[in-house]
């Protein structure tokens, strides 16, 4: 979560345009998430799952990453890729492209 908080707040700077991060909490409780974000000082937007959306969204590990593009593709983003690199680089070719 630092490094993905870290990320959060260079778009809230608006060091890249067109991306935005929602965090998904999954198999937790509402207090116990609300508690460790505000103890650790992030500022992603967070939200509860509903306890069916790692199952839509066929989540197999956590944390997960997943990119959904402007036009609603979804991109499952590996374990130990370079998450923010793949980001960056989509946004620009979406960017080139459009």
């Amino acid at each position: 979560m630092p490094k993905v908080n870290a990320f959060n707040n260079e778009l809230l700077e608006g060091k890249y345009k067109g991306i935005n991060l929602l965090s998904v909490a999954c198999f937790d409780n509402q207090p116990s998430v609300k508690n460790y974000i505000a103890n650790n000082n992030f500022g992603i937007t967070t939200t509860m799952s509903d306890n069916l959306i790692q199952q839509k969204y066929k989540v197999s590990g956590y944390p997960s990453k997943i990119l959904i593009a402007p036009n609603g593709k979804m991109i499952d983003i590996q374990f130990g890729s370079d998450w923010i690199e793949v980001i960056k680089n989509f946004n620009e070719l979406y960017a080139a492209a459009n």
